[in-house]
C-alpha cells in the first residue's frame, strides 16, 4: 500500500509524532525506526541497504571480469564479508557465535556450491550474526540497519544531517528534510518479502546500544550467474504489500533542534558507538551541531 507521510510544521509537531505515547505509535504493538536525511542534492535516500546502493552496484559491474564463476552482486558482498572474516582472525578477535558450521559456510567452494546457481535462500540463517557485525562495523551488506527506539532514529536522521553539512564548505541544507521510517513488525505475516532479522547483543556493543535489528528483503525469483546486478529497495516492497509503512519528515531547518533533543535524552554518538571511537565522534559532532545552531 502506499506510503503514509506525514509532514511536522515544527520539531515539537515532530516529537509528538515519534513519540511512543503519540497518536500514530501508540496503536502499534511493535514498532521499529530508522533516521536518514532525505532529498539532499536532490536525491531521495530510500530504504536501500549499502550493497544494493548505485555507487556499490557500479562499483561491483567496473571489476565484473574478477567474478570468473558467479556475475552477481552476491559474491562481491561475499567476497567482502570473506576479507572482514579473515582479517578478524588475523587480528585475533572473537567472533560471538563462531562454529564449525559456519565456518563451512563461508569457506568459498562450499559457498559456490550452494549459491552460485540459485541466490534467493542467502544469506544462510547461521550467518545472521556475522552479517549484523560486519554491518555495524562498516562492511556492506544486503541487512538495512532499524532500531527499536524512535530516539535512536531521530538522532541518526540529525547526525546524517550535519556530516551532509559540515562537507565540502558547508552544504546547504535548505532542500533536504530528515525523516524517521516507521513500520510494525506484527504486521509483517502479511509479507513474505521483508524478514525481521533479530541477532543477540553480544554480536556486537553497537548493535547493544542503538537497540538494533535488521530489516532484510527476500527475492522470491532465484537469480543465476546471468542476471543483471538490480537494486533491493525496500520502499516498493512495502509499496506493492499490505503493511504500513510510515514516513514523518521534518524539514531541515530544524535539524539543531533535533539533534539538541536527542543530547538531552543521551543519544549521541558517545553512548550509541561504545568506546573511544564513539566518543572521538560525539565531539566532532558536537562542534558540527554547536557551529549550524549558532553556538560558535
Amino acid at each position: 500500500m502506499p506510503i503514509i507521510e506525514k509532514r511536522a510544521e515544527d520539531i515539537n509537531d515532530f516529537w509528538e509524532m515519534i513519540s511512543p505515547f503519540g497518536s500514530v505509535l501508540g496503536a502499534m504493538t511493535d514498532p521499529i525506526f530508522r533516521g536518514q536525511l532525505w532529498g539532499c542534492g536532490g536525491t531521495e535516500w530510500k530504504l536501500v541497504p549499502k550493497i544494493f546502493r548505485p555507487d556499490m552496484i557500479a562499483y561491483a559491474k567496473r571489476g565484473r571480469a574478477s567474478f570468473s564463476y558467479v556475475d552477481h552482486l552476491i559474491f562481491y558482498e561475499y567476497f567482502h564479508l570473506l576479507d572482514f572474516l579473515s582479517y578478524c582472525d588475523q587480528g585475533g578477535l572473537q567472533i560471538s557465535f563462531d562454529s564449525k558450521l559456519f565456518r563451512q559456510l563461508m569457506d568459498s567452494h562450499n559457498f559456490t556450491s550452494m549459491y552460485g546457481i540459485d541466490t534467493k535462500d542467502w544469506p544462510h540463517p547461521d550467518a545472521y550474526h556475522f552479517l549484523a557485525l560486519a554491518q555495524h562495523h562498516g562492511v556492506p551488506t544486503r541487512l538495512l540497519d532499524w532500531s527499536y527506539s524512535p530516539y535512536v532514529a531521530g538522532y541518526f536522521a540529525a547526525s546524517q544531517a550535519l556530516e551532509f553539512y559540515s562537507k565540502d564548505g558547508l552544504r546547504d541544507l535548505s532542500k533536504s528534510d530528515v525523516v524517521v521510517w516507521v513500520t510494525d513488525t506484527k504486521q509483517f505475516w502479511k509479507e513474505k518479502n521483508v524478514q525481521v532479522i533479530r541477532v543477540p547483543g553480544s554480536v556486537s556493543a553497537n548493535l547493544t546500544a542503538q537497540r538494533g535489528l535488521f530489516l532484510l528483503g527476500k527475492d522470491d525469483h532465484p537469480k543465476t550467474r546471468d542476471d543483471m546486478v538490480n537494486s533491493i529497495s525496500l520502499n516498493d516492497v512495502f509499496e506493492s504489500s499490505m503493511v504500513d509503512l510510515y514516513k514523518f519528515i521534518l524539514p531541515s531547518k530544524f535539524v539543531g533542534d533535533l539533534f539538541g533533543r536527542c543530547l538531552k535524552m543521551g543519544f549521541s554518538a558517545a553512548t550509541l558507538f561504545p568506546g573511544f571511537d564513539g566518543a572521538a565522534k560525539g565531539s566532532v559532532e558536537f562542534q558540527i551541531y554547536k557551529r549550524y545552531a549558532g553556538l560558535l
